[in-house]
């Protein structure tokens, strides 16, 4: 079993590397194609596998349904995202299903929608603030909360200042005693940023923003749940 300080131990050693390979990559790739294909992921993954999501989000992608002419209707926008999800996925090698076809092909129209004929690059340059960002996109994009906006911030490089916190980080918080136990619910963007800011303080502690930590504590949580280590 992981001790609490054997567990920050081996976040730290992980962040070190998630740091490194961002330093190495060049200037992250913000197209039109690629933001709304990372917008979509992070929508499509709601309450569903990461794996799932992103073979999802790379058919609406290939298809061009978001990204193609701004001359056709709300309904026929919908229409074709809903046939995209409706129909078997080839993820990993094996066929799957998405979850929620008809409710996020909803959610993801009302996205395209709201931007009307501004393109979403534009859309997010009128926000030079990452707080001011999320906050947009939680409240404008259907489908987003804090968590899926945050990830979708830091997938494009916007910035690493901002958590992803899910069941893997709760957990990990619950585990070195930050928080009283891993069922506690975040139910507002308000206490998502009291636990982001304790997280927050917790990383820069240990040499990192909370955003490059987090990132590591999921990569250390998930292998240390498959094995059992917990």
């Amino acid at each position: 079993m992981l001790s609490p300080a054997k567990l920050t131990a081996a976040t730290v050693a992980i962040a070190r590397d998630v740091q490194a390979r961002l330093n190495a990559d060049r200037r992250p790739d913000r197209s039109e194609q690629v933001l709304w294909r990372e917008l979509s992921c992070c929508i499509l993954s709601s309450q569903v596998q990461y794996s799932l999501a992103s073979a999802a989000a790379k058919r609406i992608h290939d298809r061009r349904i978001l990204t193609g002419t701004k001359k056709t209707t709300y309904r026929r926008i919908e229409q074709r995202l809903f046939n995209a999800l409706a129909s078997p996925l080839d993820v990993v090698g094996s066929s799957q299903r998405y979850r929620f076809p008809r409710a996020r092909a909803t959610q993801l129209a009302r996205c395209w929608m709201r931007l009307n004929s501004q393109t979403l690059t534009a859309s997010l340059s009128e926000h030079t603030d990452p707080c001011s960002l999320r906050h947009w996109l939680v409240s404008e994009m259907c489908g987003l909360g804090p968590k899926q906006a945050s990830m979708f911030m830091r997938n494009v490089g916007i910035t690493y200042d901002m958590a992803v916190i899910d069941r893997h980080v709760i957990k990990y918080m619950a585990n070195i005693g930050m928080i009283p136990s891993p069922s506690i619910s975040i139910t507002s963007l308000r206490s998502y940023e009291r636990f982001e800011k304790e997280l927050s303080r917790h990383a820069v502690e240990h040499g990192f923003s909370v955003g490059v930590f987090d990132w590591a504590i999921w990569i250390v949580m998930r292998a240390a749940t498959q094995l059992d280590l917990l």
